[in-house]
């Protein structure tokens, strides 16, 4: 199936006449979920709007005379909300939902027309609260990201700043302007200014790289009413199985004594097995070497799967001991030693936890950390941002045509016919 996206800046909704008739047009186009900016609504028109609507409809409301975003969802669309964000000043909405059963993360802006760096950056912050790896972040931001996206008397859009910085966060969070991926050379714009003569693509859709191979198609349509255009995107709700990745120690097992000892004699074993005395009968030195990598390579995975295992059924162990303790803590004669075991308990589960968080930072390539700084959440989100960014979702083939056809992909990458060095 397809999912069909727009993002359209309104300009105010309070009409009831151009309400019905940008609801009539998202209905004709058959849009599954529409992103709205400047909806000027205020709480007492939910209810209304949304039966007018006649599906799902969220609100960032703002006052009935500026700001508001929406989400509206189509009627019958298979929609589990699982998060919601709502901005009080009515400037974004961050919605995590599941739409015909997979998940993705929906964000709608409206930015600033000040050139507002540190609204990006707190906007992005919330985002990385919501784990979801099928980001689509769209809306009005009021910036625009290139060269090719803006005519006017200036030489360029005035709010640098927030352009720098989106552009950092989109390398942060490995982020795509799909319109632009998809019309390189292409000069569209979505506001048109008449006096002085502006043109600006401010409005966009940028969506994570790993789900560029889903995007079919997006363009920029006459909007209703609006100085702005409609921006669509349409991609199928198609969930890429992510092929095997490449086997690295956790050179953290170098510090276990036991690991060491199993490795050890895991080698003297190997040797045992593989030469008898008789050097006409021995395997090449390299091959047996070979043999001992490939050999200590199973023993370490089935040592640290054990591990793991151990460990989690530990911690899992450790917060049932607290669970329990702390319901013990409610009664006002609860004996002091209780809150001695309470805090026992946590300190054994910090301790877990703390091993955890060393694991992401190794993971994530990170070799920095402040000293005492509560990084656990960045460590998290960074390990699974490089995750994403390895993940390759495309190939360039030996005619030069490229392949984003999932299949094709992992078809090719397991046949290793392609030299990555």
């Amino acid at each position: 199936m397809v999912v069909h996206i727009v993002t359209f800046n309104a300009r105010g909704l309070r009409d009831p006449n151009k309400r019905k008739k940008v609801f009539q047009k998202m209905k004709k186009m058959n849009v599954d979920v529409v992103m709205l900016q400047e909806t000027h609504s205020t709480a007492e028109d939910s209810p209304l709007w949304e039966r007018e609507w006649g599906g799902r409809a969220l609100f960032a409301h703002g006052t009935n005379m500026s700001r508001g975003v929406a989400i509206l969802c189509k009627q019958g669309l298979d929609l589990e909300i699982e998060h919601l964000v709502v901005d009080e000043e009515g400037r974004f909405l961050i919605l995590k939902a599941k739409l015909n059963g997979i998940p993705y993360l929906l964000t709608n802006i409206y930015g600033p027309n000040t050139d507002n760096a540190d609204f990006f950056i707190r906007v992005f912050n919330d985002i990385a609260d919501v784990p979801c790896d099928n980001r689509i972040i769209a809306g009005d931001f009021n910036v625009v990201l290139g060269n090719k996206d803006y005519f006017g008397a200036q030489n360029e859009h005035a709010n640098r700043r927030s352009k720098a910085i989106i552009h950092e966060l989109m390398e942060e969070y490995d982020l795509i302007d799909i319109w632009r991926e998809m019309h390189t050379d292409r000069k569209e714009y979505t506001r048109h200014q008449n006096r002085p003569r502006c043109l600006s693509r401010i409005d966009f859709f940028l969506v994570s790289r790993s789900i560029r191979g889903n995007c079919t198609k997006s363009e920029i349509l006459p909007g209703v009413i609006s100085d702005h255009s409609m921006v669509v995107l349409k991609l199928k709700d198609v969930v890429n199985t992510r092929g095997p990745g490449q086997w690295k120690l956790n050179v953290a097992l170098l510090r276990d004594a036991e690991y060491l000892e199993l490795i050890k004699q895991t080698i003297r074993n190997q040797v045992d097995i593989h030469t008898n005395g008789n050097d006409h009968d021995n395997p090449p030195p390299d091959l047996l070497w070979d043999t001992i990598k490939s050999v200590i390579a199973g023993v370490t995975i089935s040592y640290a799967t054990r591990k793991k295992r151990d460990r989690d059924k530990q911690k899992k162990d450790i917060e049932n001991e607290i669970l329990d303790l702390h319901r013990k803590i409610q009664d006002p004669l609860c004996p002091a030693q209780v809150y001695a075991e309470l805090q026992e308990a946590q300190g054994r589960l910090n301790e877990i936890l703390n091993l955890e968080i060393e694991g992401a930072k190794v993971r994530s390539k990170v070799t920095w950390a402040k000293y005492g700084e509560k990084c656990s959440q960045f460590f998290c989100n960074l390990e699974r941002n490089r995750s994403q960014k390895k993940t390759v979702t495309s190939l360039k083939l030996a005619d030069d045509t490229v392949t984003s056809n999932h299949t094709n992909v992992m078809k090719r990458m397991n046949m290793k016919r392609y030299d990555f060095s």
